[in-house]
């Protein structure tokens, strides 16, 4: 460790990261894995070079020859390049500050990136999210010629001295890769989708935007909670003329708490007219005329 230390010293002039360990059941910690060796492969394939060259250790002589061989690195840029999206939205699943409502639209959106790699785009350009769960697209996988592997692994391919057939089996490997990572999504999809993707209709900057949906569509899904459409309608309109706490306005959940506390005086008087005794209290006469209506 120490000779590759000095070694990645001299050719870069800093020290070289430590590659992140591996486990089973985490397997998207091979970003990281993958990212660090890709930064330092040509130090890493001196390193083991020199090192089976001096050494005899049988260990070096193998990863040298790893290093040397090109469709190893370019199994690594596509990997990192798919990875990417994966880990992004593992991150935002396992972060303890989700934003609920846009959630799911973030795991639709790396499912449909990672649909456009393999997928003839006339196909996948007609299908909305909600359809993305069920689709069914072994009729409609791109060939590894015309698939787009990212600009890493084409620049590394054109100057490798790889021949094309050999760089055509390490593309479609790749691409079998990408459709098993497809195929593996789609079963752990939810179910109910278009559902969950109406949540971002509750997000705060839509609630209370001027120009807002109506709320009825998705009410019409819950008709045993929600009797009176027009009412509910009106108090969704009604967000928007509220002035709300600006601390509130960056989390749902903090935002609709704020919405659950927010009183109106009409709610104000039907607590009061609920709560006090009929026979003891009479109502203040002011609030009274204020109140009524003179229908002649």
């Amino acid at each position: 460790m120490r000779q590759y230390q000095e070694l990645y010293k001299v050719l870069e002039s800093s020290m070289p990261k430590k590659v992140p360990g591996l486990a089973t059941t985490r397997w998207l910690a091979r970003l990281a894995a993958a990212h660090v060796i890709l930064e330092e492969w040509d130090a890493l394939k001196i390193h083991f070079e020199m090192y089976a060259s001096h050494e005899r250790c049988y260990t070096a002589r193998e990863l040298g020859s790893v290093y040397r061989d090109p469709p190893n690195k370019l199994y690594l840029l596509f990997l990192r390049k798919v990875l990417k999206e994966v880990v992004k939205v593992n991150k935002v699943f396992q972060s303890q500050n989700v934003e609920v409502t846009k959630i799911t639209e973030d795991l639709m959106d790396m499912y449909r990136n990672l649909l456009q790699i393999v997928v003839e785009p006339s196909y996948l350009s007609k299908c909305s999210k909600q359809d993305l769960p069920n689709l069914n697209i072994k009729s409609y996988i791109l060939p590894h010629t015309i698939i787009n592997f990212g600009h890493e692994f084409n620049c590394c391919a054109e100057s490798c001295s790889l021949d094309k057939e050999k760089i055509n089996y390490v593309k479609e490997r790749c691409k079998d890769f990408v459709v098993e990572l497809i195929n593996q999504e789609q079963m752990r999809l939810p179910d109910n989708v278009e559902t969950l993707l109406m949540l971002k209709s509750f997000h705060p900057s839509n609630a209370t935007s001027l120009c807002k949906s109506s709320i009825v569509p998705i009410a019409c899904r819950y008709k045993s909670t929600f009797q009176d459409l027009d009412e509910l309608e009106n108090e969704w309109s009604n967000l928007s003329f509220v002035q709300w706490p600006a601390a509130c306005l960056g989390s749902t959940v903090s935002f609709w708490a704020e919405v659950n506390d927010h009183k109106t005086s009409a709610d104000m008087l039907e607590n009061f007219s609920a709560t006090k005794d009929p026979e003891k209290e009479e109502v203040d006469s002011d609030v009274e005329e204020i109140l009524s209506l003179d229908i002649e």
